[in-house]
């Protein structure tokens, strides 16, 4: 049995954003879970920090290596043929608010608590090195290949 491999850098921190992030949305919902997953559709693409798509990398390497790629052409790379995230628990930051008008949000849109949580985000991301953000199908394009193989072996993981 091989030596666990250590956390990635920013990992524990960037599971308490989410965490934070996702406790602020627990009562909300949307009809039309998912539309903003057909990206090219609604012309828009999460936008992330390295250590984000570092984790959504692992979430993908966790569940077989493999992209999905079952969505419609111009839908995100995550998304699954049921309509589910093939990677919900590490989604983006970006994925994990609720934006649109579809949205019902019981406890009000929250802005300057998700504001906060952006910022710590970005904190973490500059302590990192990565203050850069980077469309997320972007992130995948370099990490995937165009039938959804990873470009990468597991000693040498990388987003950028």
């Amino acid at each position: 049995m091989g030596a666990r491999r250590p956390p990635a850098p920013g990992s524990a921190e960037l599971a308490a954003i989410y965490t934070e992030l996702d406790a602020l949305y627990a009562n909300a919902s949307c009809l039309n879970s998912t539309r903003c997953c057909q990206l090219r559709r609604y012309g828009h693409v999460p936008l992330v920090f390295e250590v984000e798509g570092r984790r959504a990398i692992a979430g993908v390497m966790r569940r077989g290596g493999r992209l999905p790629l079952e969505g419609e052409i111009g839908d995100c790379p995550l998304l699954l043929r049921s309509g589910a995230c093939s990677v919900y628990a590490d989604r983006p930051f970006g994925c994990r608010t609720f934006y649109c008008a579809d949205a019902t949000l019981p406890d009000g849109p929250r802005r300057a608590e998700v504001q906060a949580l952006a910022m710590q985000l970005r904190a973490l991301a500059e302590r990192l090195g990565d203050s850069d953000l980077r469309p997320l199908t972007n992130v995948l394009d370099d990490a995937f290949d165009d039938d959804g193989k990873a470009k990468f072996s597991k000693a040498r993981r990388r987003t950028t």
